[in-house]
Parts: structure tokens; sequence; C-alpha cells
């Protein structure tokens, strides 16, 4: 049977007074790309495009997870 005095109690790896400074540089980031991304002619190929629009979803995926995180909904 687990005892409780046995678990450790869980901390987070970022301290939450950096979630939303986080955040904010996440989605500044993912911004910049989303934008980088705008000015590509229709004309390049797909790598390039996917080179700007990939990590710049992954960035803006933080960003919001971030942005939760520092108004308390722990996902």
């Amino acid at each position: 049977m687990l005892d409780t005095k046995d678990l450790l109690e869980f901390s987070p790896p970022i301290s939450p007074i950096l979630f939303p400074i986080s955040a904010f540089l996440f989605f500044l980031a993912g911004f910049v790309l989303t934008s980088a991304f705008s000015f590509v002619p229709a004309k390049v190929s797909i790598i390039k495009e996917l080179l700007f629009a990939i990590p710049a979803s992954i960035l803006l995926g933080f960003g919001s997870v971030f942005l939760s995180l520092s108004v308390g909904i722990y996902v």
C-alpha cells in the first residue's frame, strides 16, 4: 500500500514566476516567424515555406500553453 508520506511534492521544471515572460517570448518569436512566412514569395518551394510555418506553429503553441499556465489554467 502506498503511503502519502512516501510521495514527493511536485515542482515544475520552470518556475511559475517565469510563465508570463515565457508566454510573451514564445508569442513574440511565433509572430515574427509568422510575419516572415507571409513575406515568402508564392513560387518558392514547399520546403522553404515549411521552414517558417512549422517553427512558428510550435512557438505559438508553446506560447498558448504558457499563457494558460500564467493565468492559472494548469494543462
